[in-house]
């Protein structure tokens, strides 16, 4: 059986990041064991009940350089849901806001144990809780970059 690909493989180390936000570990929140790859519905049930859910949704990868060994820039979306106060509902998404960017981009291992080159905050937006509902978000948007064989995606 091949490796898994390289693009399998990051994603799979971005995720296993952010599921390490709890309380526990000394982050604000708990989304532990409510990080999913890819968006997922979610009710004001789910989020109360866990505090905070994460998507990690990866958009299209584009070529920067290379021929057969390609530069590859893969934009990311973190998404996050968290109860939101009735009166300040955008206060609720600081402390989430805060544990995503703590556990994504660490400098002690920019590079994901070799994985990539390197992974670049882009930037961030906050979502009010539509009239009535429950829930506030955020999204923190990443970019990262990675050399692929082509023709060997699990090759650097």
């Amino acid at each position: 059986m091949p490796s898994p690909a390289r693009r399998t493989q990051i994603l799979a180390a971005l995720k296993a990041r952010l599921e390490q936000i709890s309380v526990a570990n000394g982050y604000w929140t708990n989304a532990a064991g409510h990080v999913h790859h890819g968006r997922v519905e979610v009710t004001a049930d789910d989020v109360l009940s866990g505090t905070a859910v994460l998507a990690l949704i990866p958009g299209r990868a584009t070529k920067r350089e290379g021929g057969r060994r390609m530069l590859l820039d893969l934009p990311l979306a973190i998404q996050g849901l968290v109860p939101a106060d009735p009166v300040n509902p955008l206060d609720s998404v600081e402390p989430i806001l805060a544990d995503i960017k703590r556990a994504f981009f660490l400098p002690a291992d920019e590079q994901l144990g070799g994985l990539v080159t390197h992974v670049a905050y882009v930037g961030e937006s906050v979502t009010d809780r539509v009239s009535g509902g429950t829930l506030a978000g955020v999204e923190v948007e990443a970019n990262v970059v990675y050399w692929e064989q082509y023709g060997l995606p699990e090759a650097g």
